[in-house]
């Protein structure tokens, strides 16, 4: 199954179907901020199901070939990961859906993709899955604070301590304030990366990854390490992966390590779907390499 063709179909196949999921959906409607700050879609066919993660917002914005990437997403970086899994991996996905509870915007046969369980799981948890090629992968479904406590609802928290490594972390203008040690790892802000595509500031990065000093894992998740996020569910696909982890953690450039249990900046941006939605003021332009 190529990735988007059965998305871009006049009309769609009873054997495919497929789910679009965006706290920040394409038609601007306002979404509570009780669901996830999750962005993605899930593809599903006879054989195999595609999930594509991804930090933009309004995306897709149509099913025209020309015109599903909304032009607010060109603003600042953005990132994406798709992998293709057997399609008997989808019970699992859609109970990942359910338990960062997925805002789904717009849905086609969604009888294909569901979960097994009719309650969430538990959360914190984690849970391996096997890409069609073999490739090793872990899903994260993070805990919720009502109280905005790091140690319990920073998803990047969650991920240093299950994989037992520091780790590099890159989110949407996350509060270097922010504690860095998680009583058993180091968590470091990247303020800057450079890749052959161009370079991003800290304030123009729009993506949320991050990557293992060590045992190269390199996880694309949908939360900011801001207080306000720490309320609300999340989670993260992660790919055990050599040189996918090398690739991340050479395009890093600035790092900064804060003091454990600093305060937060003068300003505790409460970032949501509304002010983060990349509709605001342009940030400095990147420089793009020629």
């Amino acid at each position: 199954m190529s990735c988007f063709c059965g998305f871009f179909q006049d009309t769609q196949s009873s054997d495919f179907g497929f789910i679009a999921y965006n706290d920040q959906p394409p038609n601007e409607n306002s979404v509570s901020s009780t669901h996830g700050h999750s962005k993605g879609v899930v593809m599903i066919d006879e054989d195999n199901v595609v999930w594509l993660l991804h930090s933009t917002p309004r995306f897709p914005f149509s099913h025209e070939s020309n015109n599903f990437y909304p032009k607010n997403g060109e603003r600042n970086a953005q990132i994406f990961m798709c992998v293709t899994l057997k399609s008997t991996e989808s019970a699992e996905i859609a109970q990942h859906l359910k338990d960062i509870k997925a805002y789904k915007f717009e849905e086609h046969n969604p009888v294909k993709l569901t979960d097994s369980s009719p309650v969430p799981r538990a959360r914190p948890y984690n849970k391996d899955l096997r890409s069609a090629g073999n490739s090793l992968f872990k899903r994260f479904v993070k805990q919720t604070s009502a109280t905005r406590d790091p140690k319990v609802g920073d998803l990047y928290v969650t991920i240093a301590d299950t994989l037992n490594t520091n780790l590099y972390i890159q989110t949407w203008r996350s509060n270097p304030g922010e504690p860095s040690v998680t009583g058993k790892n180091k968590l470091v802000t990247i303020m800057s990366v450079d890749t052959a595509a161009g370079k991003w500031d800290h304030g123009s990065d729009h993506s949320k990854w991050c990557v293992s000093e060590t045992q190269d894992w390199m996880c694309v998740g949908d939360s900011n390490r801001e207080p306000s996020q720490f309320e609300r569910p999340g989670g993260a696909l992660c790919i055990k992966s050599q040189p996918v982890a090398e690739k991340f953690r050479e395009i890093k450039k600035l790092v900064k390590i804060d003091t454990a249990g600093a305060t937060a900046g003068a300003a505790d941006s409460d970032i949501d779907c509304v002010t983060e939605s990349d509709t605001g003021p342009p940030p400095k332009k990147p420089k793009v390499h020629g």
